[in-house]
């Protein structure tokens, strides 16, 4: 099944231009990166726009990034060169389910929920998509 493509979802919404679009495109090809973090960068979205989009794109839940208040001990669940590779964030733990909430660019990278899942020692992976300039920091 093909995913709609987020500019399309965007449009729909009413929340940007083919302009902006286009605008974003543009820096996209010099600079790299996904087209919703170009949008972003511009201020053409907020971050609750983009990821309430990025949800609706790839069927999972978004989290925004910038309202999280980080825990030292959920962070210790992620090696750092996991977090940095996988490009993740884990943000919350419940001890009594062994669940560990996670925020990721791409909720369709089977490898990094299986090694995450591993060193974690979660039972269960719950993912929430967000905005990947947010979470590249």
């Amino acid at each position: 099944m093909s995913r709609v493509r987020l500019d399309q979802i965007l449009l729909r919404r009413g929340l940007v231009s083919e302009g902006q679009i286009t605008q974003a495109l543009m820096r996209q090809r010099s600079q790299g990166g996904r087209l919703g973090s170009h949008l972003f960068y511009y201020r053409f979205l907020s971050e609750e726009q983009l990821v309430d989009a990025l949800s609706e794109q790839l069927g999972v839940p978004g989290v925004k990034l910038s309202e999280m208040e980080g825990s030292a001990e959920v962070a210790q669940k992620v090696p750092l060169k996991l977090v940095d590779k996988f490009k993740v964030l884990p943000f919350a733990f419940d001890p009594n389910t062994l669940s560990l909430s996670l925020a990721v660019i791409d909720p369709d990278n089977k490898e990094a929920l299986e090694q995450i899942k591993n060193v974690s020692g979660a039972r269960e992976i719950k993912q929430f998509v967000a905005v990947d300039s947010v979470l590249r920091g």
